[in-house]
């Protein structure tokens, strides 16, 4: 099976959400980030390594969704997702 990264069995399609990751994945590619990468999950790799971009990118972006009133903040919730979704991808492709 040779899935995309949303084309897990019941994953809803939004279009606007789509845009949306696709905007962000973007940004960071520009910033010289992986290109399959968000800005909240570098935000948040980097904060742990204590690289600049994420000593400054993390608490702005946690500030910028801090509505979501995420445990540990939006930045990590968003990377832990991220490589939790990986991890399915891997299972599913090698099922």
């Amino acid at each position: 099976m040779n899935l995309a990264p949303r084309e897990l069995p019941g994953d809803e399609y939004s279009w606007w959400r789509e845009i949306a990751l696709a905007w962000d994945c973007l940004c960071n590619a520009l910033l010289r980030g992986w290109h399959h990468e968000t800005l909240s999950s570098r935000a948040w790799r980097a904060w742990c390594t204590g690289r600049i971009f994420g000593v400054v990118a993390r608490p702005t972006i946690d500030l910028l969704f801090i509505w979501q009133r995420r445990p540990g903040g939006h930045c990590q919730y968003h990377h832990l997702a991220e490589v939790a979704r990986a991890e399915k991808i891997v299972r599913a492709r090698n099922a």
